[in-house]
């Protein structure tokens, strides 16, 4: 993969290959290469529930990088910043998790986020509102993302093709 790192901005959408069992679940069960999104938040840091340790700010990590996303309008990256402190701390929801890989046949928790309900609520939160449609954060799944692209609402940065 030959990636510039120069290109990312605040606010970039991160998504993922698979690389994991539990992310080659959410993979085929989304009928999605994407199994794993994280927000850049800038300074070589993303904003991110990583499994199995949760919501935090991270050093970016290229591996398995697939697509980067953009939104159409520019996200209010203060906002993001104060919503995503209200998140950090939470651990990794593995019911959640399960829920995506099983179709929906387990609920959530609470005090517990995946990756693609986070950004999804800091997308929405950042001011793209209209982003998912009436799906609530923990509804979203990863493939969710590349679908809004598809729509409309999103923009392809870059592609690892």
């Amino acid at each position: 993969m030959n990636f510039d790192q120069s290109i990312l901005k605040p606010g970039h959408l991160l998504l993922y290959r698979a690389s994991s069992i539990f992310g080659y679940a959410i993979a085929a069960f989304s009928g999605s290469r994407i199994s794993h999104i994280e927000m850049y938040k800038g300074g070589g840091i993303s904003y991110a529930s990583r499994d199995g340790i949760g919501v935090n700010e991270y050093p970016l990590r290229l591996n398995d990088l697939d697509l980067v996303l953009e939104t159409r309008r520019p996200l209010d990256m203060a906002r993001v910043a104060k919503g995503f402190a209200g998140k950090k701390g939470h651990r990794f929801d593995y019911v959640t998790m399960l829920k995506h890989a099983t179709f929906g046949l387990v609920g959530g928790k609470p005090m517990a986020e995946v990756c693609s309900e986070v950004q999804a609520y800091l997308v929405r939160v950042g001011g793209i509102e209209e982003a998912f449609g009436d799906k609530q954060p923990d509804e979203v799944k990863p493939s969710d993302f590349v679908d809004a692209m598809n729509h409309g609402v999103f923009r392809k940065v870059w592609e690892n093709v």
